[in-house]
């Protein structure tokens, strides 16, 4: 009786000791073949900078810079294929903000959505790509307030093989401050100005007596 208990225990212990090696073997089989896996993935980065600088950001808050009218502004995109399977036709679209007159950029711009449309035909595993975009700030609006800043966001958008991914940039630009009354008293100091000079033809006239 007692060699049949020492037997049944042997016999347990056994098991756990092989069940035991089993595990981590089984668990570890299992992590490699789910990282092993097909998979497709895509990333897209966009980061933006003022034309004197020469580190481009994520964004740039007020306290960085605000842009005016004629200042120069770079975006940079980069575009990275994160799977392991190639990634063909990928179809890139980079929506920009208003009070911008592009200096060079990729693609095609489509004015009716002004947005710039490029193309790539393929990224291998690992693989990326970058464009870089310059625009000049121009046109801003007018206001009668001073430091009246404006958001603006740029965002771009990279779709291939089913996936897509998108990325986003933020900047300010400041509105051009006028008087509150200013094209009422240029129209009052222009009719002074055409009254006094027809004043003076019409004195020189009188003196001259003709």
């Amino acid at each position: 009786m007692q060699f049949q208990k020492l037997l049944t225990t042997i016999s347990v212990v056994g098991l756990a000791a092989v069940l035991a090696v089993i595990a981590p073997v089984k668990k570890s089989l299992a992590q490699y073949y789910s990282q092993g896996e097909d998979s497709v993935q895509i990333v897209v980065d966009k980061t933006v900078r003022p034309i004197e600088d020469s580190k481009f950001c994520d964004n740039i808050s007020t306290e960085q810079k605000v842009f005016v009218e004629n200042n120069e502004i770079e975006f940079k995109i980069v575009i990275k294929n994160s799977g392991n399977n190639d990634l063909t036709n990928l179809s890139v679209e980079d929506y920009l903000p208003k009070y911008l007159t592009l200096i060079f950029y990729p693609g095609v711009f489509n004015l009716t959505e002004n947005k710039i449309e490029t193309s790539i035909d393929k990224l291998g595993p690992g693989e990326s790509k970058e464009y870089l975009i310059r625009a000049r700030i121009s046109d801003l609006p007018k206001s009668v307030y001073s430091n009246k800043y404006i958001q603006m966001t740029n965002k771009v958008t990279v779709a291939a093989n089913g996936v897509s991914d998108s990325d986003k940039t933020v900047y300010y630009v400041e509105a051009i401050t006028v008087p509150s009354t200013g094209s009422e008293d240029l129209m009052v100091k222009t009719v002074l100005i055409v009254m006094a000079v027809g004043a003076s033809v019409g004195l020189r006239k009188i003196a001259r007596g003709y």
